[in-house]
């Protein structure tokens, strides 16, 4: 695994309680990349619309995508996990 050279210990406390949650998670209760999106903005207590603004993508379609009424591309989804750190 690769070593992460910055970051709060926020960010690195989060980001270990879902390495964490994920290996603990039985192989058939696989979840969507968009909630793992939602629970680490929840982890880091950010907003929607916070997540918007460093992202560059609307609020509305973070909210969207959060209730799975819509199937992000891997681009968008790069960029709003890019955006949370």
């Amino acid at each position: 695994m690769p070593r992460l050279s910055r970051g709060s210990l926020v960010q690195l406390q989060v980001i270990n309680e879902l390495i964490v949650f994920v290996r603990q998670a039985p192989k058939a209760a696989g979840h969507p990349p968009t909630f793992y999106l939602k629970a680490v903005r929840g982890k880091l207590r950010m907003s929607q619309a916070q997540l918007a603004r460093r992202s560059g993508i609307d609020q509305g379609q973070i909210a969207r995508i959060e209730l799975g009424r819509v199937n992000p591309d891997l681009t968008t989804l790069r960029t709003l996990f890019n955006a949370l750190f």
